[in-house]
This record gives structure tokens, C-alpha cells and sequence, in this order.
């Protein structure tokens, strides 16, 4: 697992050890990244983060700044040492990491800046109930008013639920044999 762009390109990342981690596949997340266009000076927050590659990938495409959410122990300590490494390069962003559980945790994350770009790649067995907590969550909400939401969607989508009533869905997209929903917010 590797930077593909940008200042870390070919970074090697270290993944969670001994957990069963199923991180955005190198081509899914390259081409995700090429869809965004620039992505200077951007807030990009990486929800269910894993090694944090997605997180970094966006630093190292010009975001100035990367909050990372997780909350499994072995994550953390990839997210830690990847962002340490991502430094010793010449990473300049600021890098911060929420620990808990979504969305039990979001009070803390809505303590952060405000993003541009929220993405999310939860557990594939959890992804429609967190999606669903999420967007339901008045304070998720405030946090990324004006954020685009990408969330990685599961192959098999049988009794997913709809995002919140905030929240409307824009487009599902196919890119690189992985599927992104993109959500925005919805007014009034």
C-alpha cells in the first residue's frame, strides 16, 4: 500500500497489524483522488480511517489539513506512525487524529475545523447503520455543512438505509472496481 500522487508519492504505508482490514484498493483511491481535481488548501476529513492512506493521499495532493477518525487501537498506531513518516518526508499539513467510535465520537470531531471533503470507508457490515447514525446527527451536520460526504459503498447493498434527511445523495460512482456515493447537504 502506497502514496500514488503528489509529495509522498510511493510512500509505503504500514496497515493495522492483526486486524482484518480492507483498505481502498490503490486504483480505487487514484482514481477518486483524480476525479476531486485540486485539492490545495482543502479540509479533508478521512472517517473509519484504517492506515489513514486515503487521509494521506489527500495531504500529499496539496490538503492543508487532515483530520483522521478511528477507533481500533492497531489503526491508531498505523495512522500515528504513517503520519510520522508522511512528516519526516517534508509533509507539511497538519494531521490530526480523532479516537472513538462513530458516531459515538462525533461530538469530538465536530470540534475540529470544518472540512471541504468528509469521506468515509467504515466496516462493510456497519457501513449502511453508521452511514444512516451519521447523517442523522445534528452535530455531523453542522461540522460538514458545506462539505461534499464520499462514502464507500458495499458490493452488496440488500437493506442498506438512505442517508439522513439532510443529506442528499448526488451520485453513485464507479471508479477503479470500488463504488463512492457522494452526498452534499441538503437546505432549507
Amino acid at each position: 500500500m502506497e502514496i500514488t500522487a503528489g509529495i509522498l508519492r510511493g510512500m509505503e504505508l504500514k496497515a493495522p497489524a492483526g486486524l482484518d482490514v480492507r483498505p481502498t484498493a490503490v486504483r480505487a483511491r487514484q482514481a477518486l483522488f483524480d476525479s476531486l481535481g485540486d485539492l490545495s488548501g482543502k479540509i479533508f476529513a478521512d472517517l473509519c480511517a484504517g492506515s489513514g492512506a486515503v487521509g494521506l493521499e489527500a495531504a500529499s495532493r496539496g490538503a492543508s489539513r487532515v483530520i483522521f477518525a478511528e477507533c481500533a487501537p492497531p489503526s491508531l498506531a498505523a495512522i500515528r506512525q504513517n503520519c510520522r513518516k508522511a512528516a519526516a518526508a517534508g509533509l507539511t499539513a497538519g494531521l490530526e487524529i480523532v479516537e472513538g467510535a462513530l458516531p459515538d465520537s462525533i461530538a469530538r470531531l465536530a470540534s475540529h475545523a470544518k472540512p471541504d471533503i468528509v469521506f468515509a470507508d467504515p466496516p462493510y457490515p456497519v457501513s449502511s447503520d453508521l452511514l444512516a447514525g451519521v447523517t442523522e446527527d445534528d452535530r455531523f451536520a453542522r461540522w460538514a455543512d458545506s462539505a461534499a460526504l464520499i462514502w464507500e459503498l458495499p458490493s452488496e447493498r440488500r437493506g442498506f438505509r438512505p442517508p439522513g434527511s439532510a443529506w442528499r445523495a448526488v451520485s453513485i460512482r464507479n471508479l477503479g472496481a470500488a463504488e463512492f456515493l457522494f452526498l452534499v447537504r441538503t437546505r432549507g
